[in-house]
């Protein structure tokens, strides 16, 4: 049990290694005033709505592997949600990238995204539950910042639609994955900040 433990948590700080480029990738994207300052606007554009939509995919192809790897039916309704939510979020990127002019494929991955989804696939069982879910609730963090910021102050009509309609799926998906993975980690429904307070001096 113990080498078993183990094993798992060193998958997990592969995982966190793969992670950490996926959130630089996407980010890439966020400060758009900073881009747009250098490059042409509309190829600012191009380049979040391919990260949006390679993000869209990968959460798709993900969430299908989640429903047939996991056991656990409440793991398999939220990967069900995720399947669907970004299906429709991939759809609606479309139409509006097409109405602002935005080449843009729905069905590909970028390189990073597909690492992503190489490394999880090559997972069973109780490790891969435990990477998708913590990987998800990481990624998903990260989007709800790019997305309130482009809702909030994007420059551009184009990221600014696709964002506020967007952004209540993905906060939605956060909280969800939450629940879910909190009490697996050992913190049930407290706050990250409650359990930080009820470690001993030493362990901080």
């Amino acid at each position: 049990m113990r080498m078993n433990r183990l094993f798992t948590v060193a998958a997990l700080v592969a995982a966190m290694v793969t992670c950490f480029l996926i959130p630089y990738h996407r980010v890439l994207a966020a400060d758009q005033k900073d881009v747009a300052s250098n490059n042409d606007p509309h190829q600012m554009e191009g380049e979040f709505f391919k990260m949006a939509a390679s993000g869209n995919t990968l959460e798709i192809r993900l969430a299908k592997l989640a429903e047939d790897r996991a056991t656990e039916p409440e793991i398999k309704q939220a990967a069900q949600m995720m399947e669907t939510d970004h299906e429709q979020a991939n759809q609606l990127l479309k139409r509006i990238a097409d109405q602002h002019h935005i080449d843009v494929s729905i069905d590909e991955l970028n390189p990073v995204d597909q690492a992503m989804f190489d490394m999880l696939q090559s997972k069973q069982g109780e490790q891969f539950v435990h990477m998708y879910l913590f990987t998800q609730v990481g990624v998903h963090a990260q989007d709800e910042l790019i997305l309130a910021y482009h809702a909030h102050h994007g420059d551009s009509d184009a990221c600014r639609d696709y964002s506020i309609a967007i952004l209540p799926k993905v906060q939605m998906h956060l909280n969800a994955l939450e629940q879910i993975s909190r009490p697996i980690a050992g913190l049930g429904s407290a706050s990250a900040q409650q359990a930080a307070d009820r470690m001993a001096p030493g362990q901080k």
